[in-house]
Formats: structure tokens, C-alpha cells, sequence
């Protein structure tokens, strides 16, 4: 009872909403913040997708039926992972992202899609959209100057 139980959505509406479940991110690049290697970094992967599948089979389990997993995006893009991450010329793409933190969030990603698929079929009555934030993301990158000129508004 109580002001806080007024607050919380009727039962019905944990059917109907949509969970957006983003997880993964911040455990990669936290690894690669406390000096892990590249395949370091990759071998905690299976330890993060199982807590994301006991996740989506909690929310399941409490009748949530519609999932958005978006999968990681392109890390070594990321101005703080290019920060103190020591690369050579070789392992910087032609967009100055690092090639070896961009492998280990393809391999996560990868994995990741794996995952979703299982889920399917397990869990038969929920909708998954996977969503592919990586590719997103890198192709506004790789397209800064094209895209940005196509959002001017206005000038001075």
C-alpha cells in the first residue's frame, strides 16, 4: 500500500510495453580500462551475454513480451577508449577508430545476435527486434561530412 504503490503501472501494462535492454557497453570498455588485452576483453563476453539472457528471462517471467536488444556500438570511435588506449598507425582505421576495440564489439555483437536467436525460440511468445546500433553509428561516422552537411538548417 501507500503513495509508491499508486505509482506503479497496473499489471496489464507490463504485457503491453516495450523493453529496451542495452547491456554490454560499459562492461567492455570498463575491461578495457583496467589494462585487459583484446582476447581478455572477449573471454569476459559469455559472462556478460548470460546476465543480459537472465534479464530478458526476468522481464518474461514477469510478463513482458516485446524486447528492443540493440547490440554495442562501434567502442573504438569512442574519444574516451581512444584515450590513453595505446594503438600503432596500423591499428587506427581510415575514420581514426581502433580496429582491435571495434573486433572485440563485433565479436560481442556477434554473439549477441546468437543469443537473440536462441531466445526466440525459447521464449515463443515474445516479439525481438535486434536493433544494429554498431553499423548505425559507424556509418555516421564513416559519413560525418556528408551527413553533416545535410543537416544544416539554416546559416548565418
Amino acid at each position: 500500500g501507500g503513495f509508491f504503490e499508486s505509482l506503479m503501472p497496473k499489471d496489464d501494462y507490463f504485457a503491453s510495453a516495450l523493453y529496451t535492454i542495452d547491456i554490454g557497453q560499459n562492461d567492455l570498455t570498463t575491461s578495457y580500462k583496467l589494462n585487459m588485452s583484446n582476447e581478455e576483453v572477449k573471454a569476459i563476453v559469455p559472462d556478460v551475454l548470460s546476465r543480459y539472457a537472465k534479464t530478458v528471462r526476468a522481464v518474461y517471467a514477469q510478463g513482458g513480451r516485446t524486447f528492443w536488444i540493440q547490440n554495442v556500438g562501434p567502442m573504438g570511435c569512442l574519444p574516451y577508449m581512444l584515450d590513453g588506449y595505446p594503438l600503432t598507425e596500423a591499428q587506427v582505421d581510415r575514420f581514426g577508430c581502433a580496429i582491435p576495440i571495434n573486433e572485440a564489439a563485433q565479436f560481442y555483437n556477434a554473439k549477441l545476435k546468437e543469443l537473440v536467436d536462441q531466445l526466440r525460440k525459447e521464449l515463443s511468445l515474445a516479439a525481438f527486434t535486434y536493433v544494429d546500433i554498431y553499423s548505425i553509428k559507424y556509418n555516421l561516422i564513416a559519413h560525418a561530412e556528408e551527413l553533416g552537411k545535410a543537416m544544416v538548417f539554416f546559416t548565418l
